[in-house]
């Protein structure tokens, strides 16, 4: 996160260099002068340049001294002079820069040059100068007047008063973005685009613009993060102050993650990593600019969301169908009412209206009739939030605008309007009000939607509760298993570099978390395996051991349900023909049979921009077929890991209909917690981690309970001793 220091030195710096400075306002170089003096800026600039003399009426300097006290820097020069001019402004005791030019990162070998350049400056990043780009936009904070950046948008713009901050990556989406947002009445109070993130990434400046005072709900467009544990900081902490983060969902596609990576010169994580963590952080997700807009509009009426439950109320039987399936669409659920409310709800409408949700009052019924609605429905104590349907009525368009707006005034429950062929000016009008309009009812149940989203916020408490749940068991003895994990002899290397952890500490490591696993025994040939089969009763399972098949029941090392020793004598024929002869000492394991159940998998990767995360999906077999995985931040809570296995398919359809999905995920979560902790404990260590089938079965008494049955954990060679 930046420093109050580095914060202040963007948003109220008492002196801005704007380097490279060009007297011709029609030049990328000549406009940020323009743009600071026309909005605003009350402090002091100082055009850098060797030939200009002077720039709008100020003399310019030919370079910065630590006498000239610049606290903000905008280099609006060529890339091949960027490193040379960010080494002047450390020299001077610049605070913070913003680098316009492009080539670097983005262009891969043909800007190698450039950005090695950049990277060779000593003193830049954290605990020095900070730096906002290159191949970036630069920022605005109307407020101040601080217009740091050459883009046309300022041309003919008017900041709109409002709250909102706007963060993108991109500079010239990101342009266009501030200005449609400006155009549709939403106020920004800052908008930043990173681009390349050399230095400050847009994961950090969210972190810092949460914290400003002026703002009140964030703006995203990224293509991708690249500082996953910043957004983490700034979601949980946009959770804690109640500021909503929304974000427009892009590089969801293998087109798009390769346009994004072309675009930034950097790596994003995994996009389904993205979806889930950013799900579990709160962070509301759209997928078109308008949705983006609509949300902000939404939350600058409405900053706390909504309750759960949507009453929708029309003039109009098609517009209240058309509303209802864009309810189920984006999952807002509509509120239910019972008789005595819908009797009450009857009294003061035409004999032919509808009590149902949609409430459709009819388009012949009065002014009188739609008041009461409306009002009814504010006082309903299951609706959350209303969306009120109207198209045109002109005649007593004014009177309608006074219904809502006074209802809207009396209640605490949001009122969201779809108004079709609404007067020039009616929505802005509403808006006054905090009551958000839109031309077209799917984008209100939208807008809706969103309010729902972030009224829940407040109730996600993951975190709190995984820190409680650690402390309320003994640590200890799993926090040893971890340390033991650097001992070099648990691990066999392979072919690839990589470490397996052994069988032996593998399980070890599971039993010190408390996850379950089947008894087994390793054995050198079939006597020793009709012995321990014996030991173990029938069924039981015979694998084939190997360092270098990860995936051993792909390859057909692996015999389930053999009942008898006629089958286990088959079943070791057919490993060792299969393993050519390559089974050794203690090359083949015999282990318990686990009765059917729901099959799971837990997982353990790490994500470029997120680290070290956890995935949870349908097991077994179905893992490549259905692929419904989702991530956790570890260490996960019971509950939420409880809440993520409830969506998969496999545990949503149980292929024992007599089990309950909530009774699975139930059983599932205390061990899919433990791994995670396994997993936030070896981050170090561990580099990947399968465990598969994570079987969800019935144990003697009945009681269904989550047994490990087979597993892969592979080290990092680098942190073992």
């Amino acid at each position: 996160m930046l420093s109050t220091g580095e914060m202040g030195a963007l948003a109220t710096p008492r002196t801005v260099a704007v380097v490279g400075a060009s007297r011709d306002e029609t030049k990328l170089s000549g406009k940020t002068v323009a743009y600071l003096r026309r909005f605003g800026f009350s402090g002091r600039i100082i055009p850098v340049s060797r030939s200009a003399g002077v720039v709008a009426g100020i003399p310019t300097v030919p370079a910065l001294t630590a006498s000239d006290g610049v606290e903000l820097a905008i280099l609006a020069v060529p890339a091949d002079h960027v490193a040379d001019q960010l080494e002047m402004c450390r020299t001077a005791g610049v605070t913070a820069t913003v680098v316009f030019a492009g080539g670097f990162g983005e262009l891969g070998e043909r800007g190698a040059a450039n950005e090695a350049a950049l990277r060779g400056i000593p003193g830049i990043g954290v605990g020095g100068m900070r730096v906002v780009g290159p191949n970036c936009l630069g920022f605005v904070h109307p407020e101040t007047g601080v217009m740091a950046t050459f883009g046309s948008v300022l041309d003919d713009f008017e900041p709109a008063p409002g709250n909102a901050a706007l963060v993108t990556r991109s500079g010239g989406f990101g342009s266009g973005v501030l200005g449609a947002a400006n155009a549709a009445g939403l106020g920004c109070s800052w908008w930043v685009s990173t681009g390349n993130e050399f230095d400050v990434t847009l994961a950090e400046m969210l972190e810092s613009l949460v914290e400003q005072d002026d703002v009140e709900r964030l703006l995203v467009c990224s293509e991708g993060l690249t500082a996953g544990d910043a957004f983490v900081r700034a979601a949980r902490r946009a959770q804690q102050l109640s500021k909503p983060i929304v974000m427009l969902d892009t590089g969801r596609s293998t087109h798009g993650a390769r346009a994004a990576a072309s675009h930034t010169g950097t790596a994003a994580g995994q996009h389904r990593v993205f979806e889930s963590i950013a799900d579990e952080l709160g962070v509301i997700r759209v997928r078109s600019l308008q949705s983006l807009l609509d949300a902000g509009r939404a939350l600058a009426a409405h900053p706390h969301g909504a309750r759960a439950g949507a009453t929708i109320v029309t003039v109009s039987g098609g517009s209240g169908v058309l509303a209802a399936d864009a309810s189920a669409d984006a999952g807002l659920a509509l509120a239910s009412w019972d008789a005595p409310w819908r009797e009450r709800l009857a009294r003061g409408l035409p004999p032919l209206a509808s009590t149902a949700n949609p409430v459709d009052v009819t388009a012949t019924s009065d002014s009188r009739a739609f008041e009461h609605a409306v009002r009814t429905a504010a006082s309903h104590p299951d609706t959350g939030v209303i969306v009120a349907l109207l198209a045109n009525r002109r005649r007593d368009e004014a009177e309608r605008v006074k219904i809502l707006t006074e209802a809207q005034a009396a209640s605490d429950t949001p009122i969201v309007v779809s108004w079709v062929g609404a007067s020039a000016g009616l929505e802005s009008q509403l808006a006054a009000a905090h009551v958000p309009a839109f031309p077209d009812p799917t984008r209100a149940v939208d807008a809706a939607a969103v309010l729902v989203t972030a009224g829940a916020l407040a109730a996600l408490g993951e975190r709190d509760d995984a820190e409680a749940h650690s402390h309320a068991i003994d640590r200890r003895r799993e926090l040893a298993a971890a340390q033991a994990l650097a001992d070099r002899s648990r691990w066999v290397p392979r072919a690839d570099g990589s470490l397996l952890l052994t069988d032996e500490a593998s399980r070890e490591l599971l039993a010190a978390y408390g996850v379950t696993t089947p008894h087994e025994r390793t054995v050198d040939n079939a006597a020793e395996a009709l012995r321990a089969a014996e030991l173990l009763g029938y069924p039981v399972v015979l694998k084939a051991r190997s360092t270098e098949l990860l995936h051993r029941s792909a390859a057909g090392l692996v015999r389930t349900g053999i009942s008898n020793g006629d089958e286990l004598r088959s079943a070791i024929d057919a490993l060792r023909g299969l393993s050519s002869g390559r089974l050794g000492r203690g090359g083949l394991v015999v282990q318990q049979q686990v009765g059917a159940g729901c099959e799971l998998l837990a997982g353990i990767t790490r994500d470029p921009a997120f680290g070290t995360v956890m995935l949870i999906a349908s097991g077994g077999v179905l893992t490549e077929l259905i692929d419904d995985g989702m991530a956790l931040l570890p260490p996960a809570s019971p509950s939420h890991a409880e809440r993520v296995a409830a969506e998969l398919r496999a545990v949503r359809h149980p292929l024992d209909s007599s089990t309950s999905a909530a009774a699975i995920a139930s059983s599932a979560a205390e061990t899919l917690a433990a791994i995670s902790r396994l997993a936030a404990d070896c981050r170090d260590i561990v580099a990947e981690a399968d465990f598969n089938p994570l079987i969800v079965s019935p144990d003697g008494t009945g009681r269904l309970i989550a047994t490990a049955v087979d597993w892969v954990v592979l080290g990092d060679p680098a942190a073992t001793g």
